[in-house]
C-alpha cells in the first residue's frame, strides 16, 4: 500500500492532472498528500483541489472492488460508480451538469453503506444480502409488469421511456439477478426464496399464456422446463411498433429462460430450480431494456 501511494503522489506531482478521480480511501496512509487527494467514501464530496499552486477538480468515488467484490449483489453501487467515472470525464471535457436523479442515487447508496457498516460493526465480517429484501424486490417487478401489461401497455416511445426510468426497471431486474446468483439451492434459507419465485414465475406464464386459453400445466418430466416449451412459444401480444415490439420480444425472452431454469435431475424427482440460470435471466433483461432505452433516445 505504501508503494501504491507513493506511485499515486509521483504520478499527480509529475502530471499535474485536470481532473483527479478519488478510489482508495484517505484513511489507508499516514501521508498528507494521500489523504487529501483520496475518497471521503461514498457519500464525500468533490470539488476544487491545488497542488503547488496548479488548480485541479477532484471528483469522489470509490474503490471497484467494494461494488464489485466486496458487495457484488447491489447494483447501485456500481451504478455509482459508473456514475462518477463519467463525472469525471465529464468535467476534463468541460461539458457535466449534475442532475437531480444523480444526487437521488448517492443519497440511496450512502444509506445502503451505512446500513452494510452497521451490520459489520454488529458482527457480521461481511454481510450478505438480507433475504428479505427478496420478496420486495420481486414485489416490485411484478408491480411494472402489472401496471404495464408485461412493458406493452405504451402508447408511444416517450411513454415506454418514461415508465422505465420512472420505475428503474432494468435496475431492478439487475438487482435480482445479482441476488439470484449468490443464492444455492442447497441452503435452506433460499427454499423460501425459490417457492416465492417459483410462484410468482407461474402466475407470470399464467396471465402471459393463459389468459384466453387453457391452463398452463406442469410439463411432462421428461421434458425441459416446469411449463411445455411449445406452449410458450407462441407470442400472445398484439402487433407492436419496431422499437415496442422489442420490449415484447425481451419480455417473452425472460419468460422463456425462466420456465428453462426449472429442470429435473430424473423423471421421479421435483423440479430443481438452477439459479444461475435464474440470475442470467433476469439479467439479460435488465441488458434488453437498457439497449432498448438508449435506442429510444437515438430516435
Amino acid at each position: 500500500m505504501r508503494v501504491a501511494n507513493k506511485t499515486f503522489i509521483d504520478m499527480v506531482t509529475a502530471k499535474r492532472p485536470d481532473v483527479i478521480i478519488s478510489c482508495f480511501g484517505r484513511n489507508t496512509s499516514k501521508n498528507e498528500l494521500v489523504k487529501y487527494f483520496g475518497s471521503g467514501g461514498i457519500d464525500g464530496p468533490s470539488g476544487h483541489v491545488t497542488m503547488g499552486g496548479v488548480p485541479m477538480r477532484r471528483v469522489n468515488a470509490f474503490h471497484p472492488s467494494y461494488a464489485v467484490n466486496y458487495y457484488p449483489t447491489y447494483s447501485c453501487f456500481r451504478r455509482l460508480l459508473l456514475l462518477e467515472f463519467c463525472h469525471a470525464f465529464g468535467v476534463w471535457c468541460g461539458d457535466w451538469q449534475e442532475q437531480a436523479w444523480m444526487d437521488v442515487l448517492r443519497e440511496i447508496c450512502r444509506d445502503k453503506a451505512q446500513a452494510l457498516r452497521r451490520a459489520e460493526l454488529a458482527g457480521v465480517s461481511k454481510p450478505e444480502r438480507d433475504e428479505r429484501e427478496w420478496p420486495e424486490l420481486l414485489d416490485s417487478i411484478d408491480k411494472v409488469f402489472e401496471e404495464t401489461d408485461f412493458l406493452q401497455d405504451f402508447s408511444d416511445f416517450k411513454t415506454a421511456r418514461s415508465t422505465l426510468l420512472g420505475t428503474d426497471m432494468n435496475w431492478l431486474c439487475c438487482d435480482a439477478g445479482l441476488f439470484l446468483q449468490q443464492m444455492s439451492p442447497s441452503d435452506p434459507r433460499a427454499l423460501p426464496l425459490l417457492r416465492t419465485t417459483a410462484i410468482t414465475f407461474q402466475n407470470w406464464a399464467q396471465k402471459m399464456w393463459a389468459f384466453e386459453g387453457p391452463p398452463l400445466k406442469q410439463n411432462d418430466p421428461l421434458e425441459p422446463g416446469m411449463f411445455p416449451p411449445t406452449r410458450l412459444a407462441g407470442s400472445p401480444f398484439v402487433a407492436a411498433r419496431f422499437g415496442l415490439l422489442e420490449l415484447q420480444n425481451a419480455v417473452l425472452r425472460f419468460l422463456r429462460d425462466m420456465n428453462f431454469s426449472y429442470v429435473r435431475p430424473n423423471p421421479t424427482s421435483r423440479l430443481d430450480t438452477d439459479c444461475q440460470a435464474q440470475g442470467f435471466a433476469f439479467l439479460r433483461l435488465a441488458k434488453a431494456l437498457e439497449k432498448i432505452l438508449e435506442r429510444i433516445d437515438e430516435d
